[in-house]
């Protein structure tokens, strides 16, 4: 994917964009939309922010990068932003951040987070990874670099993975975790036991850490922490003697709340317990990522 140049992408990309500053001025502008782009540019740069914000009003508050089998399609200007902030390099710079601030980025799969980062990587004077403010990670796959290179492909930046994630995103205010039941609990497989039957035994405090790391708790900004927990299997429930889903999570809580109160963590923490759904696939905006 390459980045915007410094001159107009797309005569039809900018005729759009200035449609839509004369939507926010009440004029029309697509006479001579390269007079009143230079115009524009020409603007006090507080202006032009205001300009930003008066166009992405419409824009939905989540960014929901779900991307599934299209994972290897490279795309020129992918439709993770609108189209207007390709215009030109100035733009992109001056747009993305005012996007990014106040909305929710939603990933399922390690490779969106990072067709994510290498677009916000176009801008010279903006760091990507503190451009993003609210973050919610579906899976753990994003969480586990070691998962990462055994299920999918190792990224090309470690930083896309758990702690390093967390400590990069400097600016995160917001953070979803979508818990796994698969990693609460450690399965071994029984010496001579029929394929597929498995041993069951709880995570210790010392795995959890090792798992998760700190960074979470130790992070300056973040002021939200959500953990949404799925249903396990009951087999497993019954194996370590749970009767209940808060049960079976609650040694993982345990640590997470201590975790918090020795760290002085700062966030509000927050538990949803839901269950397994299908999700459809799509690279866009939507209300609530779902």
């Amino acid at each position: 994917m390459s980045a915007p140049t410094d001159n107009a992408l797309d005569n039809s990309v900018e005729r759009s964009f200035m449609g839509g500053i004369g939507d926010v001025f009440g004029v029309a502008t697509l006479r001579d939309s390269g007079l009143f782009f230079r115009q524009f540019l020409s603007l006090p740069r507080e202006l032009r922010d205001n300009i930003y914000e008066a166009k992405f009003s419409d824009c939905l508050t989540n960014i929901t990068l779900r991307r599934g089998p299209e994972k290897g399609k490279k795309e020129k200007f992918p439709a993770l932003l609108p189209h207007f902030c390709y215009i030109n390099r100035q733009v992109f710079n001056e747009s993305v951040p005012i996007l990014l601030r106040n909305r929710n980025i939603t990933v399922t799969y390690v490779w969106d987070l990072e067709s994510l980062i290498n677009v916000l990587s176009w801008s010279s004077e903006v760091d990507p990874y503190r451009a993003i403010t609210s973050l919610t990670l579906e899976t753990l796959t994003l969480w586990n670099i070691d998962k990462i290179i055994a299920r999918d492909r190792r990224p090309d930046d470690p930083n896309l993975c758990g702690n390093n994630l967390v400590q990069r995103c400097s600016a995160l205010k917001s953070l979803t975790l979508e818990l796994s039941s698969y990693e609460m609990v450690i399965r071994t497989t029984k010496p001579g036991a029929p394929p597929k039957f498995t041993d069951v035994q709880r995570r210790t405090w010392d795995g959890f850490r090792a798992y998760f790391g700190t960074a979470i708790f130790e992070s300056a900004r973040l002021r939200s922490l959500v953990l949404r927990c799925d249903s396990p299997y009951y087999a497993w429930m019954v194996v370590i003697g749970c009767k209940t889903v808060e049960e079976y999570y609650s040694s993982f809580l345990a640590w997470v709340r201590e975790e918090m109160i020795e760290r002085k963590t700062r966030a509000e923490l927050r538990i949803e317990h839901v269950d397994k759904h299908y999700r459809r696939l799509c690279v866009g905006f939507d209300e609530r990522g779902e």
